[in-house]
């Protein structure tokens, strides 16, 4: 039955989950300097008109209707939101897999037909999110809107971004090299990017030991770069399009330029 094996090649993988708390503790100090910079804004009611908060979470926070009116960007900031929800999903699917279904209850619910549209779902929005970056950066340095400022860190860090990406499907093209390629190419075919970095593992020669070899050292640097990325969100201009559901659902219903009534006007 289709499957994958959690840590499969990773020595004492599980080592991740005590660092991953140095990059959950990085995030957490960031955003509550955020919720900080929040709070010296005026007083004021976001928690009232729910259904008008929801509904605009739904259409300008998930589905990015205001930038969707330029084309290019609207189709760009889509594919690189839903691509990372969708990865930040799975990650999420995976570990309840790992330490809740498998180690707990002794079961596993990714196995069979579910797992291999697991797969698949998982390559096809990590490629969207891939081709997004692309497009970000053909817009940035080539296209060079007026309106864009184009600061050194904007390159590095979506070059970051796309690093950690095409890392991602290296090691599961080379834990598809050795498992499944010949084994089960019925499974492979679900992993369409993968299947794609999987042959061109098996063209250049190397042997099985070698593949194992490079799948760690690709392992553990896609582990390194997606912390790294992890902890400096909160601090990166892409901080906007992951807490962009949260400011629309606390954004202020009031009339832009509004002014604000004065108290006891006659009396001041």
């Amino acid at each position: 039955m289709a499957h994958r094996e959690i840590f499969w090649n990773i020595p004492y993988g599980v080592i991740i989950y005590l660092l991953v708390l140095i990059p959950f503790a990085i995030l957490g100090w960031g955003l509550y300097k955020m919720f900080l910079l929040w709070r010296i804004g005026k007083k004021e009611n976001r928690i009232n008109n729910i259904p008008s908060r929801v509904w605009s979470v739904i259409t300008f926070g998930i589905f990015q209707t205001r930038v969707i009116k330029d084309i290019y960007a609207g189709v760009m900031h889509l594919l690189i939101f839903w691509g990372f929800v969708i990865l930040t999903m799975g990650a999420i699917i995976d570990a309840v897999e790992s330490n809740i279904a498998h180690h707990l209850l002794h079961t596993s619910f990714l196995k069979g037909t579910p797992y291999l549209y697991f797969s698949l779902t998982l390559d096809t929005f990590g490629f969207f999110a891939i081709v997004g970056i692309l497009m970000a950066l053909y817009r940035r340095y080539v296209i060079r809107p007026d309106k864009l400022d184009n600061k050194p860190e904007n390159a590095i860090l979506l070059i970051w971004i796309l690093v950690m990406l095409i890392t991602g499907f290296l090691v599961e093209g080379a834990r598809m090299a050795v498992t499944e390629v010949r084994q089960h190419p019925d499974w492979a075919i679900f992993s369409p990017v993968g299947l794609f970095c999987a042959q061109g593992f098996l063209l250049t020669g190397l042997t099985t030991s070698g593949i194992r070899l490079t799948h760690q050292i690709i392992w553990w640097l896609h582990v390194a770069i997606g912390f790294g990325l992890f902890a400096y969100l909160p601090f990166s201009m892409l901080s906007h399009v992951f807490l962009s559901p949260l400011n629309q659902f606390f954004r202020s219903f009031e009339a832009k330029g509004a002014l604000t009534s004065i108290p006891n006007l006659e009396e001041a």
